[in-house]
C-alpha cells in the first residue's frame, strides 16, 4: 500500500516541527542559563566589549 502524497508531507512536517521545537527550546535554556551566570544581559555585554577592546 503506497503511501500518499499529503501523508508524506504530513510526516515531513511533523519531523520539522519536532526539530525546531527541540531547536527552541535548547536556545531558550542556553539563553537562561547564560543570562543566570553573568547576572543579565548588560554585564555579558559589557564584558565581551572589554574582551574584544572595543
Amino acid at each position: 500500500m503506497p503511501a500518499s502524497k499529503g501523508s508524506i508531507l504530513d510526516i515531513l512536517l511533523i519531523v520539522f516541527a519536532v526539530i525546531g521545537f527541540i531547536a527552541v527550546l535548547g536556545f531558550a535554556g542556553m539563553w537562561i542559563m547564560h543570562g543566570g551566570m553573568m547576572h543579565g544581559i548588560g554585564s555579558c555585554y559589557t564584558g565581551m566589549r572589554s574582551m574584544f577592546g572595543r
